[in-house]
């Protein structure tokens, strides 16, 4: 149902801005779960602020974020793999109060 709602407002949204949907491929970095994870813990000492898992309960993503240098990381998962999907600095909450 979710994606049916998604998709309807896209396609009125869509002729408003005059944007049209493609698809890109982008280079992505995957390893272990175990590895990437500790990685990202360990190197940058980010800490995982929100989790997730897609519509069939397969693959999982997590935001994982330095609170005081701001740098960030976004990773997909399965129980085996995990790929980091975009990683950033500056990053900044939102909605502190309530976190």
């Amino acid at each position: 149902m979710r994606i049916l709602i998604v998709a309807f407002l896209f396609c009125l949204i869509s002729p408003i801005v005059n944007a049209q949907a493609f698809q890109i491929q982008k280079p992505v970095i995957c390893d272990d779960v175990k590895k990437v994870i500790e990685t990202i813990s360990k190197s940058f000492e980010e800490t995982p602020m929100w989790l997730a898992k897609d519509q069939n309960d397969s693959t999982r993503y997590s935001l994982f974020v330095n609170k005081k240098t701001g740098s960030w990381t976004l990773i997909q998962f399965t129980s085996t793999v995990a790929c980091v999907l975009g990683a950033g600095e500056d990053s900044k909450f939102m909605f502190e109060n309530s976190i």
